[in-house]
Parts: structure tokens; sequence; C-alpha cells
């Protein structure tokens, strides 16, 4: 990996360690496209994630899904991606994903309507899709509204799942293979408006460490001090407004310290009374 990347790699990881506690040992959730790719690229997956990653562990996860996508494919580029899955992937079932609709999940998370369609999310014999499954695992949001609770990164070659993922998905990573090379994509524009949403409420809580009450309390200050700041403004437009001039300050007396000291009578008749010594120059007599 070129110093470049590795350096953009570097400080995606640590956005995401900071903003959406995703820490090691990664997640890896790949789909079918994505492993279709490897195989067809002969991409050294494992080197290159160790890599991108910084050398930090990590584990792969395909959802079941992707696997009978692949499974229906023809092909020797689907069969072997459908092997590698099998063999380097730890399998996410149907039962274990979210029970949530899609749909619903999206809108809680991106805040707007998705114009996809249910049907997208399954198959025709009404069995979960692989993007569906995907959409549920990554999408679903807990009570505290963060998604991605399992903290996975999302590895797809799928543009239009990446696309709902950076309109709709703060605080997931997306992983993408482009002219054989592993690339972690920057942070999402929906994932900078979550960073500076949360960072606007740590310094409204002072980062979580005052309590409702004291929150309150400020706020109640801050009224208060806002109405009087008010009602002096408003008193003193009222005095504009009628003519009453504004009371001039008083000239101050001068400071004393900075004034010469008078003299007093006795000292101007000792004074008086002191002779002035004349002084004379002595002559320099010529030799």
């Amino acid at each position: 990996m070129r110093h470049g990347r590795a350096k953009a790699a570097r400080k995606t990881l640590k956005f995401f360690q900071l903003n959406g506690d995703i820490k090691p040992p990664y997640k890896i959730l790949v789909d079918g496209n994505f492993l279709a790719k490897v195989v067809k690229d002969k991409v050294p997956i494992h080197e290159r994630l160790g890599k991108m990653l910084q050398g930090c562990p990590f584990a792969l996860f395909v959802a079941r899904a992707a696997l009978k996508e692949l499974e229906s494919l023809p092909g020797e580029v689907f069969t072997q991606a459908r092997q590698l899955g099998l063999d380097e992937c730890e399998i996410i079932e149907d039962g274990s994903l979210p029970p949530s609709p899609p749909k619903i999940l999206m809108r809680n998370v991106g805040g707007g309507n998705s114009n996809d369609e249910e049907g997208d999310d399954f198959t025709e014999e009404g069995m979960i899709s692989a993007r569906g499954a995907i959409r549920r695992l990554v999408l679903f949001v807990e009570k505290d509204g963060m998604c991605n609770p399992r903290k996975f990164f999302v590895a797809t070659q799928d543009v239009e799942l990446s696309d709902e993922i950076r309109s709709h998905g703060p605080n997931v990573p997306i992983i993408k293979i482009s002219r054989a090379v592993l690339l972690l994509e920057a942070p999402s524009v929906s994932s900078k408006k979550y960073a500076t949403r949360e960072e606007r409420g740590k310094l409204v809580s002072a980062g979580g460490m005052t309590t409702k009450e004291e929150r309150d309390l400020v706020q109640t200050v801050k009224k208060e001090a806002r109405a009087e700041k008010n009602a002096k403004d408003a008193a003193r437009q009222d005095r504009h407004a009628m003519g009453i001039a504004r009371c001039k300050n008083k000239a101050k007396q001068p400071n004393p310290l900075s004034c010469k000291r008078k003299k007093t009578a006795g000292e101007g008749d000792k004074s008086a009374g002191k002779k002035k010594r004349k002084r004379t120059k002595k002559k320099i007599s010529d030799t």
C-alpha cells in the first residue's frame, strides 16, 4: 500500500473509532459481488486487508442470502466466490437478522425517504436478498439512535447499495476494489453530520458530565441574563425617545502622584536664608 493510501486509511479508521466506536478486532461484512471481484482479480484478500487495517486483527462475515445468490448464478467465478465465502467467512443466517423492515430503518436513520421498492429486498421466492440482508445488518437503529450496532465494515461492489449506505447509514465504513486495489472510502457526508451533531451535544452537556437538572439550571440563568439585558436596552431606548440626555460623568480630581508637590512656607524660608556659593573657574597661566 502506498504512503498516501495508508495515511488516508489510518485517518479514516481513527474517525470511525472516535465517532462510531468501531475498534479492533474489525468485522468485515462482504457480499457476493465483492467475493466475485476478489476471485476475478486474484486479490490476496487477507494480506491486503491486513495492510489496509494497519495490521489490526479482523474477521470476515457473509450473509447466507449472499451465498444463495452466488449459488444461483452460472459460471466458475461465482462458484469459486461462493466457496471462498464458505471457507474464509463466518456465515450470518437469515434467522439472526434484525426483523425490522429496511424501508422504515432507512427513514429513521437518514432523515429521508428511500425510493427503492420493497421487492428489491426479497427474491421471487419470498426469501430475503443479499442486499436486503446487508441493509438490515448495518442500517438497524438502536434505541439510542445509533445504527450499525454490530460495528461492521461493508465490503461491496454494489453501487446502489453503497449509495444507500452513504446517504442513510452514518458510521458504516465501506470497502471496495478498484483496479485490483483495495480501497477504504473516506467518511460519508451523513457520517460527518452525525459526528458534528454528537460533538455539539457534548459541548452542551459538558462531555456528558452534567445532569439534566444542571443543564436546565444553566438554561434558566441564561434566560434571566438575556431578559435583564433586553430590559436595559428597552429602558435606554425609552430615555432616548423622551429626549433625556445621558448623565455625564463629573470630572475627577487629578491623580496626586502625577502632580508636582507644592513647597510649604517653611521650606521657602530655609531656601531664602542660604547664600549661594559662586563658582569660579581657575585660570590656567601660560608657561
